[in-house]
This record gives C-alpha cells, sequence and structure tokens, in this order.
C-alpha cells in the first residue's frame, strides 16, 4: 500500500494570494541630451537682464552710503 505525503504532492494554499503578482523591472527613461534649459535661454536676453541688476545693485548701493 503506497502513500502520497505533502512533501510528494503539495497542498492547495488555504488562502488565495491576494496580493497581484509583482510586476517585470521597467526601463529607466533616458535623459534628453545636450544642455539642461538651452530652450529657455532662446527666450532670454541675459545681457539686458545683467545690465538691469548692475543698475539696481547700484542705485541699493547709492541708498545704502546716504542712510
Amino acid at each position: 500500500m503506497s502513500v502520497a505525503t505533502a512533501t510528494v504532492i503539495p497542498r492547495q494554499p488555504r488562502f488565495p494570494a491576494l496580493l497581484p503578482s509583482p510586476t517585470g523591472p521597467r526601463p529607466i527613461p533616458q535623459r534628453p541630451q545636450g544642455t539642461p534649459y538651452a530652450h529657455m535661454n532662446a527666450h532670454r536676453d541675459l545681457n539686458r537682464e545683467l545690465d538691469d541688476l548692475s543698475e539696481e545693485e547700484a542705485d541699493i548701493l547709492e541708498i545704502v552710503r546716504i542712510l
């Protein structure tokens, strides 16, 4: 008389698996090539902005000297 044990035939799980199976690895998006924020420099006049800032700095220094 042969007997089948739990080591030979696996039992059915008492509770079903409630969690979904883990997903596979996702591809990592590639970084865009070129300099970052290059598209912003096309819309800005950096020389004019630097001149404006230097004028504001000179105005603030004059106010500080007066006080």
